[in-house]
């Protein structure tokens, strides 16, 4: 297998009401689009299903998928953003970022430059420094080694690495490479844009600025989101068929949102869409799609997946961060890394820096199929917001067994639909032993269920994002056959690469990285101790010289600096916010940069 990478630019969006930018994209064993509405996976033009695996097969795994937020103000008001299938006009999300008092472009034409989508890769990244540390080395002859110059790829030359700050916005936006230290992007200067893997499509879309005035889903949270999707070029079978995803979510408002979800939605059509079953894997925090028969047959979604039958899974890798309190967490048990709502952070000595994971998975399903009204399509705001926290339309609480839905019944409320054996310590049923009856756990197969079209979501919270804030959210689509691992099960082989992409999602990137021409701290023999620290770290350099430190947080932002003398200086940190910073020390014409954590 060999990762090939291809993009098509489908819309050229003039009235940005009446069409947004659609991208079809292809890199490994996918192909798939997203549109800045906010639609993933999504063929909107025709109708179709947007997310096709194997390339070239015809055979599609997901028909839609969208991102769903929602939270409550401080006056207890419901804010969300979360639709299905949006087809313009009328989404709810619309391209560009948004100014840092909530606002967002006031005219199409300003907002239509954000109307697209940034493809870059590493392999233009090592093509790119390669000419700009050839222009300044005495010793590279430009001329011969670049016959024909240099152009940056038009990607590089327009990626919105920096906000109009004098019109309000922010003044860094995606994150960049500062080749020459000077805080400003330029690629024509050596800069160029930081991303996770070695390809990704970059996006910066926004909940409110075409947002329609009058309809039912009400306000928006005035959110600004910068969506990456991104992949590894590897031969690796876990790698090659997995495509990953990073949302970033800033509350550029002055509203402060509390008991705040994010959810990703899936209608899930794996090959024929109407012999599917679904299910849920807590201890992964993944949900997935696989066939309720045998034979996966031809339809007018493509030819099928035959006897050769697949499985896809969407694993949350990192949900957002917990609600902080000033301790380190406990894991839910010291047995599992990850589990449920529970992902990175747990246990490790470090306090407030827990990110949750999938806190509930549930299905709906499709209007007018003959199913009980309350597990149905949402349409208002309470109805999303209720499936984001494992509740019915309704208000009743998903609860074990059969459907899920038993109104005044018996059965215990649960948070996991569907989970089989996936959870042993019960975390689903308020670790309380629900007593399933059946010794494989509560799927759909034990359940009698007849196969069908399924739609499903995974959700992460609660938490909170005051004005101002940001959280992330790193997911994963995980696509397995049976013929990939020859007499395993399909299902043991999604578990096995869905546990191999462990620890490969994208760290909260910071803004800017300054300075290409940085050295190592080892060449510096530049270190701090401790780290984390609470109060002071050391700042010790096996150069005695004089040099100068300067601590950034993670949007760019200058919080700390000053000079420095002889080998050991300490260092006041006790004055800055807990999180993370990078250090960046210059003694002797030289500098190194060190990550510093404070708690």
């Amino acid at each position: 297998m060999k990762a090939i990478f291809t993009l098509t630019a489908l819309c050229a969006t003039l009235t940005l009401q009446a069409q947004m930018a659609t991208v079809e994209t292809e890199f490994n064993n996918f192909r798939w689009m997203t549109a800045l509405n906010g639609a993933m996976f999504f063929d909107q033009a025709n109708g179709l299903p947007g997310f096709e695996v194997p390339v070239n097969s015809g055979n599609h795994a997901i028909f839609a998928a969208n991102l769903w937020i929602g939270g409550r103000d401080d006056d207890d008001q419901l804010h969300v953003t979360a639709e299905r299938f949006c087809q313009s006009p009328g989404c709810l999300f619309g391209p560009g970022p948004l100014r840092l008092d909530g606002t967002p472009e006031s005219t199409i034409p300003e907002a239509s430059s954000y109307n697209r989508f940034w493809t870059v890769s590493k392999e233009e990244v090592d093509a790119h420094l390669a000419y700009f540390d050839c222009v300044n080395d005495a010793g590279c002859d430009e001329q011969a080694q670049y016959p024909n110059g240099y152009t940056p790829p038009e990607d590089f030359l327009t990626w919105p690495a920096m906000g109009d700050s004098d019109e309000g916005f922010a003044e860094y936006l995606a994150p960049f490479f500062d080749y020459n230290g000077d805080g400003l992007y330029d690629a024509e200067s050596g800069d160029h844009p930081i991303f996770c893997g070695d390809m990704a499509v970059y996006s910066i879309m926004n909940d409110i600025g075409h947002r329609p005035e009058e309809g039912q889903m009400g306000p928006g949270l005035g959110v600004e989101v910068h969506s990456m999707y991104y992949a590894f070029d590897s031969d690796e079978p876990e790698l090659f068929n997995t495509l990953f995803v990073n949302k970033r979510i800033i509350n550029r408002g002055e509203v402060n949102y509390h008991d705040a979800y994010v959810a990703v939605w899936n209608d899930f059509d794996l090959g024929n869409p109407y012999d599917d079953y679904i299910g849920s894997d807590v201890q992964r925090s993944m949900i997935y799609v696989y066939n309720g028969t045998s034979f996966d047959e031809g339809s007018s979604s493509g030819p099928g997946y035959g006897d050769d039958l697949p499985m896809l899974g969407m694993r949350i890798l990192r949900g957002p961060l917990k609600d902080a309190n000033g301790m380190d967490d406990a894991p839910i048990s010291e047995d599992y890394e990850r589990y449920g709502n529970q992902t990175t952070g747990w246990g490790d000595g470090i306090a407030d820096n827990e990110r949750l994971g999938m806190a509930a998975a549930i299905y709906h399903s499709n209007t007018g199929q003959g199913a009980p009204p309350p597990t149905t399509d949402p349409t208002i705001p309470i109805e999303y917001y209720n499936f984001m926290r494992a509740v019915w339309k309704d208000g009743t609480p998903l609860s074990l067994g059969g459907l899920g839905y038993s109104p005044g019944g018996p059965s215990p409320w649960v948070k996991y639909m569907w989970p089989g054996v996936s959870d042993p310590l019960f975390a689903g049923s308020n670790f309380t032993d629900p007593n399933f009856p059946d010794p494989a756990g509560w799927t759909e197969f034990t359940s009698n269920n007849p196969p069908g079209d399924r739609r499903m979501l995974a959700s992460s919270g609660p938490f909170s994002l005051g004005a101002g804030d940001e959280q992330h959210i790193d997911f994963a689509y995980i696509f397995a056959r049976d013929s990939h691992e020859p007499g395993t099960d399909v299902f043991e082989t999604l578990q096995t690469y869905a546990d191999a992409v462990v620890g490969m999602e994208c760290d909260p990137l910071p803004q800017i990285v300054l300075n290409a021409n940085d050295v190592s701290p080892e060449t510096l023999g530049f270190r701090l101790y401790p780290n984390p620290a609470r109060h002071t770290v050391t700042l010790e350099s096996l150069r005695d010289g004089a040099g100068h430190y300067t601590i950034f947080d993670l949007l760019g932002k200058t919080v700390a600096q000053g000079n420095t003398t002889g080998v050991r200086n300490e260092l006041s940190v006790g004055h800055l916010p807990k999180g993370m910073y990078l250090l960046r020390y210059e003694t002797e014409g030289e500098a190194a940069v060190k990550k510093l954590v404070v708690e």
